[in-house]
């Protein structure tokens, strides 16, 4: 009986024994747990620290370069009419090839020749009668025909076509009735200038990033990125602009203008 008592006692205590040591297994694995979170934690607010430190060091700048230009190149778009009689289209064609003629004479004496031209063909539209009044006795008919005829010169005499463009005076003496329909204006140079304004504009954003950086004590690194916006073609004393770009053809003398946008290293 003794004997079974003690053996009892034995074994009650190797469990107590084991219970013990699996408590402290689970102890040990919660804390190694607990500081594996609290190091993972540590590195990431560390981590979050230096991407915001990282932003924080950008300084974002604009910018722009321009240049003043002469166009070398001109179009010149003309027109002249006449009108005839319902009976007298036939007439009115004849009469059209000859004033073509005398258009083209116009020009040979400035030294431009039909080759230089782009003609389009005659454009015809009916002539009606109106009636105002709603009288009972009048139908609306074709009375007479109106014929047009367009031409084209484009040149880089940009100053010889201009005179013709403004000088109707030969056109109307010969019986034409002449207008100017468009004078247009354009620079060719632009391919070959815009990388160079482009240099000069991130130049000018560098000069702007180091003006704000030595006004706070801090100075400018390298650049990080840089994108370019549209060009503006405009009139000389002209602030107007356009999200798209503009290019304005109204003028011989015009402005380009670069813009970049760059972003530097702040340190």
């Amino acid at each position: 009986m003794a004997h079974s008592v003690r053996d009892d006692v034995r074994t009650a205590g190797r469990q107590a024994r084991s219970a013990g040591a699996v408590d402290l297994g689970v102890v040990a694995a919660a804390f190694l747990l607990a500081a594996g979170l609290v190091v993972a934690a540590l590195v990431a607010v560390r981590g979050f620290a230096y991407v915001k430190g990282y932003e924080s060091s950008r300084l974002e700048v604009t910018g722009s370069a321009d240049r003043a230009v002469t166009s070398d190149q001109v179009k010149w778009v003309g027109s002249f009419s006449r009108r005839v009689d319902a009976g007298s289209l036939g007439d009115g064609y004849r009469q059209m090839a000859s004033d073509l003629e005398v258009v083209l004479d116009v020009l040979a004496e400035a030294g431009f020749s039909r080759e230089d031209l782009s003609i389009q063909p005659v454009f015809v539209s009916a002539v009606y009668r109106e009636c105002y009044n709603a009288a009972a006795d009048c139908v609306r008919e074709v009375v007479g025909y109106e014929l047009s005829q367009w031409f084209t010169l484009t040149s880089d005499q940009v100053q010889v076509v201009t005179a013709l463009a403004q000088d109707a005076q030969p056109f109307v003496d010969a019986g034409l009735t002449y207008q100017t329909t468009s004078l247009e204006y354009y620079y060719s140079g632009l391919p070959e200038l815009r990388p160079q304004l482009l240099a000069e504009a991130i130049r000018d954003a560098q000069r702007r990033a180091e003006a704000i950086a030595s006004a706070t004590g801090a100075s400018v690194g390298p650049l990080r990125s840089a994108d370019s916006g549209v060009f503006q073609v405009t009139q000389l004393n002209s602030t107007e602009v356009a999200s798209y770009g503009m290019y304005d053809t109204s003028t011989i003398e015009k402005r380009v203008t670069a813009v970049v946008h760059a972003s530097f290293e702040l340190r």
